[in-house]
């Protein structure tokens, strides 16, 4: 049975992330929504930083971009509202190791009617490396 048109991924299979310069991060409309420091028990046996830490950080950071979109997420979980992560693509530039500064920049990458597509930049802060953007589809 064919799916009718509503159905169809609107998401972001198949999309290249482009680089962003943290300098450039404030121009394009990012804001800071994490900072932490890499714990050795967050990494694998090679030092190098596990994937769903990672994810964490960006789950750990969301209330402070819905709160910067003008949401209220006291209010809206009195509501019963919430959001849900549909969909996620990593672009992975570099690893993170154990003992470095991860900033995490976030921003409106656009919207439809029910979708809000949330683009999420991870930082090392010393080298201003641009590390991984994920996309979501909210």
């Amino acid at each position: 049975m064919p799916k009718p048109p509503r159905s169809r991924c609107r998401g972001t299979r198949g999309r290249e992330a482009r680089p962003v310069r943290l300098e450039d991060a404030e121009r394009i409309g990012l804001i800071a929504v994490g900072r932490t420091v890499i714990k050795p028990a967050e990494c694998d046996e090679h030092g190098l930083f596990l994937p769903h830490h990672q994810f964490g950080r960006y789950s750990d950071a969301a209330p402070q971009l819905w709160n910067h979109f003008g949401f209220d997420r006291a209010a809206m979980q009195e509501r019963g509202e919430g959001t849900v992560v549909v969909e996620t693509l990593h672009t992975y530039r570099a690893w993170l190791r154990a003992g470095d500064l991860l900033v995490i920049l976030s921003g409106l990458a656009d919207f439809s009617d029910k979708v809000l597509k949330l683009a999420h930049y991870a930082f090392d802060a010393e080298s201003a490396l641009s590390l991984k953007r994920p996309r979501r589809s909210a």
